[in-house]
Order: C-alpha cells, then structure tokens, then sequence
C-alpha cells in the first residue's frame, strides 16, 4: 500500500486555464462552456491566483475588473499540496469539481476528475488491484486451512474455472520448485473462489472500514469485480479508460477496498 500511495497530485496535476485580464471574457466564457466548467481560477494580473468565479456569472460581465466583484477568495478547502498523495484527493473530488494545486510559489496547477484518467492515476489502480488481489490469495488460502493444494484444485474445477491454468500448474509441480497454486490463479479465479468458499476475513475488515453502514458479502464481492474491471481495462487497454466517470469511481472502490483489506496489517 505505501508504494501505491507515493504516486502524488503532482503527477497528474495540469496548468490551470483562468479568467484573467488578456483575453475577452466572451471568449473565455465559450471555452469554459464548451468544457464543461462551472468555475474557474481567476488570475490577477500579477499572475497570482486568488480568485474563484462561477462560469455562469461571466455571461453578463464585460470588464476584468467586475469579475473580480463576483469571483470569491480560494479557501484552504478549495486547495491541495502538489505533494499529496492521489489517494487523498478521491473523496474530495467525488463533491467538487476541481482543487488548486498549491506549490512553491503559490497556486499553479489545477486537478480535476478528468486528471484521475491519465497514465500515472491508471498506475496507481492497477498497483491497488495488486495488493487488493494479494489480500484475496491470503483469504482464500484462510478460508480454505486444512485444504492442500490439489483439494483446492478440485474445488476450483468443480466451479468451472482455470482448466487450462490448474493443467499448467500440474505439469509445473513435475519440477523441483513446487509451486503454489494460489499464484497461478488469476484475479477472477480467486473471486470466484471466495464466492464459493466464503470470505469471513475479508468481510470482516470490509464491515469494520464501512461501519456503520450495513455491508454485505455481495457488496464486497461487487467491489472486488469492479477492480477485477479496473485492472484488466489498465491491463489491456480497454475502452473504459476514456470514461472519466468509470474510472473515479473504480479508483475511489479500490483505493477504499485496498485500505479497507490490509487494516490489520499495518
């Protein structure tokens, strides 16, 4: 979990596009609409960053100076570190639609949902559906005590799964190195697995995280197969990526589940 969590805000964060006194309001307020903007930066002519204005306000303005009568003052709520983790920032951007960045000298980079999509934030799930997925491989091998590796085998044959990777398997444990079975499943196998076998110890770190809200194990397993999406659309590149929407919530259940699962741990 700490080498997932030193991926920072930095990374993702982008140059800020601003109401200021260089270009026409009206043609700031077309590009603002066109994007989707309710509120923007205002940048005073010194180059600082101390203002925030609706979008909207902007339609009846013809002067800099009367933005500045409707914009408000940045708050310490509107403004994060450049280096803060990505991992902080999930549950604020989920109730607005941007932060200031806050750097060395002073606010100079924006952070939006849409920056949750790029490269660096796609790494930082994929590295999250890791732990996530190591943590289900300690269950399994929890629920299952008692069981050795080719009773395990069985049980995931019966629930149709991993044919070709158990047969893989067999023909490897011919070796001297003895491998375990539990690494040649793959992220859905162990789901399916856990659905099968229960998962008391992941439920139960699940329900104290989530308290007090009423979980239940089709909740845990629900989240585990949204990752299970997370990291496969990482992994190959699939269309979700490009849906900003998609992706924050898959990086909010992940980042909350990984937490949630490695409590005891740490």
């Amino acid at each position: 979990m700490e080498a997932a969590d030193r991926l920072t805000v930095g990374s993702i964060a982008e140059e800020p596009y601003c109401v200021d006194s260089r270009s026409p309001l009206s043609e700031i307020r077309e590009h603002a609409v066109n994007q989707g903007y309710d509120w923007m930066p205002v940048r005073d002519d010194d180059g600082v960053i101390r203002r925030m204005v609706e979008t909207n306000r902007l339609e009846y303005l013809t002067d800099f100076g009367e933005v500045k009568d409707q914009a408000r003052k940045v708050t310490v709520d509107d403004l994060v570190g450049t280096e803060a983790p990505i991992f902080s920032i999930l549950k604020r951007l989920q109730d607005r639609p941007f932060l200031l960045c806050l750097g060395r000298s002073g606010i100079d980079r924006i952070v939006t949902r849409y920056d949750l999509n790029q490269p660096a934030a796609h790494y930082f799930g994929f590295a999250l559906a890791i732990v996530i997925e190591s943590e289900m491989a300690r269950a399994i091998e929890i629920e299952l005590v008692g069981f050795d590796d080719e009773a395990v085998a069985h049980f995931a044959e019966d629930a149709g799964i991993a044919n070709n990777r158990i047969a893989k398997w067999r023909e490897a444990k011919q070796s001297s190195t003895q491998p375990r079975l539990i690494n040649w499943l793959s992220f859905g196998d162990k789901l399916t697995v856990l659905r099968r076998a229960g998962a008391s110890r992941l439920m139960s770190r699940y329900s104290t995280v989530h308290a007090p809200v009423a979980t239940s194990i089709d909740m845990l397993l629900a989240d585990l197969k949204e990752v299970l999406e997370l990291r496969d659309a990482v992994a190959h590149e699939k269309p979700t990526l490009g849906d900003h929407s998609v992706m924050f919530r898959r990086l909010r259940i992940a980042h909350d589940l990984a937490h949630a699962l490695t409590t005891e741990a740490e």
